[in-house]
C-alpha cells in the first residue's frame, strides 16, 4: 500500500515550466535616442529619431529603413548564452581585439567578435561580460551606407494634394482625383497616378550619384510642401 502511494504520488507531480531564456540586456532601454555603428575600414553610421521614425546623420543625412533600425534595436532582446567573465588578454581569442563591429544603442556600447565554431552563434561584448548570442545583427552592420536608407520614396505622414508629371498634371479637388488633359485609351486616371506615388518603392538606393537629366516629376504636399524627382 506504501508502494502504491508512493507512484501515484510520483505520477501527479507537477512538471517544472522551463526556465525563460536569458536576453543579452536584462532591461532593455525602451526609449534609444541614437544608434552609432562603427566598423573597420568602413565609414561611421550615425542615427537619431526624426518625426517619429529615425535618420541616418552620418556620413550622409537621409530618412533611414524603419526595419533595419528595428533589426538593429532587436539586439538586446536577442537570448543569450551564459556570461563569460574576460579580462584584456582574453579578447584575441574572441576576435574582440579589435572588435569587428560595435554597436552603440543610446549609452549601451556592444562589441562583436567572432563566431563560436560549433553552433554559429556570435560572441557580443558588453562591458565586461561576453556572451553567446544567435548571429542576426552583425551581418546588418558590415553593409554599405545605401542599405539603411528608406526605400520608400515618401514619408508617411505627407498628405499629397497635387502631381505634375511631363504632359500630364493631376491634383486632389472635394476629395477626389483630377487630370488635365484627361487620361486617354490605357492610361491610368488621376486616382491611380496618386496611389502609386503614396506608395512606391525603390527596389535599390545609390547615394552619391548624379541624376543623368531625366523627365522631372514634381509632388506638392499639404503645407506646400514640394519634392522633386527626376525619372
Amino acid at each position: 500500500m506504501v508502494a502504491g502511494l508512493a507512484v501515484f504520488a510520483l505520477l501527479i507531480s507537477p512538471v517544472p515550466e522551463p526556465a525563460a531564456p536569458q536576453r543579452l540586456l536584462s532591461t532593455p532601454d525602451q526609449d534609444v535616442r541614437s544608434i552609432q555603428v562603427k566598423r573597420p575600414q568602413k565609414p561611421q553610421l550615425q542615427f537619431s529619431p526624426d518625426q517619429g521614425g529615425w535618420a541616418l546623420r552620418a556620413p550622409i543625412e537621409a530618412p533611414a529603413h524603419p526595419l533595419r533600425i528595428r533589426d538593429l534595436l532587436a539586439l538586446t532582446s536577442l537570448p543569450a548564452g551564459a556570461p563569460i567573465e574576460i579580462n584584456d588578454h582574453d579578447l584575441p581569442r574572441f576576435g574582440l581585439n579589435p572588435p569587428q563591429a560595435t554597436l552603440m544603442l543610446g549609452a549601451d556600447t556592444f562589441d562583436f567578435g567572432i563566431t563560436d565554431g560549433l553552433d554559429g552563434r556570435r560572441y557580443v561584448r558588453h562591458k565586461q561580460v561576453v556572451r553567446l548570442v544567435p548571429d542576426n545583427v552583425y551581418p546588418l552592420l558590415i553593409q554599405g551606407v545605401d542599405f539603411f536608407i528608406d526605400t520608400r520614396l515618401l514619408k508617411e505622414g505627407l498628405r499629397l494634394e497635387r502631381i505634375v508629371v511631363p504632359h500630364r498634371v493631376v491634383w486632389l479637388q472635394d476629395g477626389a482625383w483630377r487630370s488635365n488633359p484627361a487620361p486617354a485609351a490605357g492610361e491610368p486616371p488621376a486616382d491611380s497616378i496618386a496611389s502609386a506615388w503614396e506608395t512606391a518603392q525603390a527596389l535599390s538606393v545609390a547615394s552619391g550619384v548624379d541624376a543623368d537629366g531625366g523627365q522631372q516629376v514634381t509632388l506638392t504636399f499639404a503645407g506646400g510642401i514640394t519634392i522633386a524627382f527626376e525619372v
